[in-house]
């Protein structure tokens, strides 16, 4: 998944690595989601949500968190 790809009806804006997106729908009754991306790049656990700071939060928590065991 790659910026300017639509999935589920939002447009994703942002990605981090190959760990998550952030995506978009002007329409959607929550606008603003971010997935976590599998190995394949397939999105899943979505954080739905209509704040879009909220939204920029996780995204960074998302695409930032190390795993300890990388460490």
């Amino acid at each position: 998944m790659n910026i300017g790809d639509m999935h589920a009806g939002y447009t994703v804006i942002g990605k981090i690595e190959d760990r998550c997106v952030i995506a978009h729908s002007p329409t959607a009754p929550e606008p603003w989601v971010v997935w976590r991306l599998d190995y394949r790049g397939e999105a899943y656990s979505g954080y739905y949500t209509s704040d879009r700071k909220s939204a920029i939060g996780e995204f960074i928590e998302r695409g930032f968190q190390l795993d300890l065991q990388e460490c």
